[in-house]
C-alpha cells in the first residue's frame, strides 16, 4: 500500500532546514538560526515581536550568516523593502524524509520505509502504510516531532513477522506565515494625501481670491470698454459739431466779406463820383469862389457810401 506523505524533496522548497543545522547551536542565523526561534516562540522563550525582529533584521542582512540561506523569505510572497512584519499568523517545524538523498533506502517502497519486504500495518481488515508519526509538527511533538515509526515486514526461520522500527526524519519545513505593513504604501498614500491636501488648498486660494479678482477685472474691462466706446460717440459728435461749426463760422466770414467788399467798392464808387463833381465845379469856376460849400458838397457824396453795421 502506498503511503501519501508530504512533498519530500528538498530542493523544490525554499523554506527547509536540516535536522542537523536545526539542532547543531554553531548555526544562530540562516534557516538554522530562523527553526530556533521558532521552537523558541513555541516554547514561550520569546514573544511574536521577537520573532518578527529577528526576520526583519535577517532580511535586512540578506540572510547572510552562519545558517543556510533561506530563499523563502524573499520574493512576492515573502519581505520586501519598506515592508514591517506587523503580525506572525502561523510559525511551526513539520518533518519529512528528504528524498533527495535516497528515495528508495535499502530497496524499500519510498523514503520512510527502508525495508524491501515493505512496511504494513498487519490488519488485514484495516490496512494502512505501516508509517506512524510521519510529517508532525514541533508543536505536536515537540524536540523529537522528527521521530517515527516504521512497521516492517521480516521473515523468520520462514515465518513472517512485523516489527516496530524507530526512524528520524532528516528535513523540516519551515511553516511560516506573517502579516506585513508596506511602508513605502503607506508613505505614497500618504504623499498623495499631502498633494491632495495642497490641490484643496490651491483650489480654495483660486475661488476666494483669485476668481473674484478676475471676476472684477473682468466687469472693469467691460465696464472700460463701455464708457471707451460711449466716448468714442461723444468724440465723433463733437468733432462732427465742431466741424460744422467750423464751416459754418467759414461760411458766415465769407459772407460779411462778400458784403464787406460789395460796400466798399459802393463807397469807392460814390466817392469817385464826388470827386469827378467837385472837380468839375472846379473846372467851372464855380467852386473858386465858395470852398465851403464845395467841401460839403463832397463831404456827402462820401457819407452816401458809408459801411453798414452788421
Amino acid at each position: 500500500m502506498s503511503f501519501n506523505h508530504f512533498s519530500g524533496s528538498a530542493s523544490l522548497t525554499t523554506a527547509e532546514v536540516s535536522i542537523n543545522e536545526l539542532f547543531n547551536g554553531g548555526f544562530t542565523e540562516g534557516a538554522g538560526g530562523l527553526g530556533k526561534k521558532i521552537i523558541q516562540l513555541i516554547t514561550g522563550q520569546i514573544s511574536q515581536t521577537e520573532l518578527a525582529n529577528w526576520i526583519m533584521n535577517a532580511y535586512e542582512s540578506s540572510m547572510i550568516g552562519d545558517g543556510s540561506y533561506l530563499a523563502g523569505l524573499f520574493g512576492p510572497n515573502g519581505l520586501g523593502p519598506g515592508m514591517t512584519i506587523t503580525g506572525i499568523n502561523q510559525a511551526d517545524l513539520r518533518a519529512f524524509m528528504n528524498e533527495d538523498n535516497n528515495p528508495h533506502p535499502n530497496g524499500g517502497p519510498n523514503q520512510y520505509c527502508p525495508d524491501p519486504l515493505g512496511c504494513h500495518s498487519g490488519d488485514i481488515f484495516h490496512p494502512d502504510p505501516g508509517i506512524y508519526g510521519a510529517n508532525d509538527t514541533f508543536s505536536q511533538r515537540g524536540y523529537d516531532f522528527n521521530r517515527y515509526i516504521a512497521r516492517e515486514l521480516g521473515v523468520w526461520a520462514g515465518i513472517p513477522f512485523l516489527a516496530d522500527i524507530e526512524h528520524y526524519q532528516d528535513y523540516a519545513w519551515i511553516e511560516l506565515s506573517f502579516t506585513v505593513t508596506n511602508n513605502n504604501a503607506y508613505a505614497n498614500v500618504t504623499t498623495y494625501q499631502d498633494l491632495v491636501l495642497q490641490l484643496q488648498s490651491f483650489e480654495h486660494d483660486w475661488m476666494t481670491n483669485v476668481m473674484p479678482s478676475v471676476t472684477n477685472w473682468t466687469a472693469q474691462v467691460a465696464s472700460y470698454n463701455a464708457q471707451y466706446a460711449n466716448w468714442q460717440t461723444q468724440m465723433q459728435t463733437a468733432l462732427t459739431d465742431a466741424q460744422n461749426a467750423y464751416n459754418a463760422g467759414v461760411q458766415d466770414l465769407q459772407d460779411h466779406e462778400s458784403s464787406w467788399l460789395a460796400q466798399m467798392g459802393q463807397l469807392q464808387q460814390q466817392a469817385q463820383n464826388a470827386f469827378d463833381a467837385a472837380s468839375n465845379a472846379l473846372k467851372n469856376g464855380q467852386g473858386q469862389s465858395n470852398y465851403g460849400q464845395l467841401t460839403g458838397q463832397v463831404l456827402a457824396g462820401l457819407n452816401k457810401g458809408q459801411l453798414i453795421q452788421g
